[in-house]
């Protein structure tokens, strides 16, 4: 599922880039924001939940002219659950 996301999210790039190319470059900054969310299981551990968000530039494209570029956001995403004594240990 997150592959599938994944290439979801380079097509949506990819379809992108033409229009941004044929207007003048503008400055923008992206706001994704990463989450970390800490909760209790109702055995006592600790759920740990925790979203990121990276951009990577892609170059050399196969199928697109050399001087295009692809901007890819990756999203990861993650759970995990800890023992009650091994979160609080300082």
């Amino acid at each position: 599922m997150l592959r599938a996301r994944s290439l979801w999210l380079a097509i949506a790039a990819a379809s992108l880039i033409p229009a941004l190319l044929a207007q003048p470059a503008k400055v923008f900054q992206p706001q994704s924001s990463s989450t970390i969310n800490a909760s209790k299981a109702a055995d006592g551990s600790q759920l740990i939940e925790v979203r990121n968000v990276t951009y990577e530039l892609a170059t050399n494209v196969p199928g697109r002219p050399p001087d295009e570029f692809l901007v890819l956001r990756k999203t990861t995403h993650s759970k995990e659950t800890v023992a009650t004594s091994a979160w609080m240990r300082p």
